[in-house]
């Protein structure tokens, strides 16, 4: 008899425990009912530890009125398309965006994208864009996050800006603390946090 013989291919991946993070993790947006969302963009920053870099960036389904609109080498930036968002009815929408990269020990990472849609109002109120800010500690400096307010109609609204957290620490500011905007004009606050004697954890603060 004859014999014969067969290759079975073997891959080995061998990384150095390199890790990505995202920031911030996520972000609000809200609009009323068949209203306008001001300024409907956003971008987050990829960054990697362990000497990966190259990822993919994909909205995953169930979400029509969010889009990728460039991608590079630290960040992603998108947009919620204004004509679908104004045909949803009033409730809160979830998108997401994963980043997947080869040879990263936390891959895939989701970058949530949270659309509220308010019942239409005839008062004049501030719509701030984005309507929430997520902060993630990845290093000695966390980056600042700007707020930008707009109104819900041609007239000017004065407003003030404070900064509140529910443990009472003094971690969040906000500034300018006062402004006036329009719907044609729309003014903006930043956002700050400090790490600063808080231990690992998750903390929550309000803008008012």
């Amino acid at each position: 008899t004859s014999s014969g013989s067969a290759t079975v291919p073997v891959a080995r991946l061998v990384t150095n425990n390199a890790s990505m993070t995202l920031s911030p993790g996520g972000t609000q947006f809200s609009m009323p009912s068949g209203g306008s969302l001001g300024n409907p963009t956003g971008s987050f920053a990829v960054t990697f530890t362990g000497g990966a870099s190259a990822f993919t960036a994909s909205v995953l389904p169930g979400a029509a009125w969010l889009s990728i609109q460039t991608q590079n080498a630290g960040s992603v930036a998108f947009s919620i398309d204004p004509v679908v968002a104004a045909g949803l009815t009033p409730g809160t929408y979830y998108g997401t965006i994963r980043i997947t990269a080869m040879g990263v020990v936390n891959t895939p990472q989701d970058f949530q994208v949270i659309l509220t849609i308010a019942p239409a109002t005839s008062p004049t109120v501030p719509d701030p864009i984005p309507s929430g800010l997520a902060f993630v500690a990845g290093g000695a400096t966390i980056p600042s996050q700007t707020v930008q307010l707009f109104a819900s109609s041609t007239t000017a609204l004065a407003y003030q800006a404070s900064a509140t957290t529910s443990d009472g620490q003094a971690w969040l500011t906000v500034t300018p603390s006062s402004g006036t905007t329009s719907s044609g004009s729309p003014a903006s606050s930043t956002v700050t946090v400090s790490t600063t004697g808080l231990a690992a954890g998750v903390y929550r603060g309000f803008v008012t």
